[in-house]
């Protein structure tokens, strides 16, 4: 399905988009791929917060700014025991 609807989740893949060429170097080209694939010592959840938020999908991608930055906060935080 083809998708023409520009809103807030257009924001989120652009985000994510950024954030893929910012951690990786390399500036994605069509689909965005999992920054691991460039490097592999990123750890694995950049690629769950670059994926969901590049999902061609608007409806499947992170569905706001907020939760986008909410995820990457995430990232490498310490977890509980």
């Amino acid at each position: 399905a083809r998708h023409n609807l520009v809103d807030h989740r257009t924001d989120v893949y652009a985000l994510g988009a950024m954030l893929a060429e910012a951690v990786t170097g390399v500036r994605p080209g069509g689909r965005v791929l999992p920054p691991t694939l460039s490097d592999p010592l990123l750890p694995a959840a950049v690629d769950e917060v670059v994926l969901a938020a590049t999902d061609p999908d608007p409806a499947a991608r992170t569905p706001t700014l907020r939760a986008f930055l909410r995820e990457l906060k995430g990232i490498g935080a310490p977890t509980s025991p």
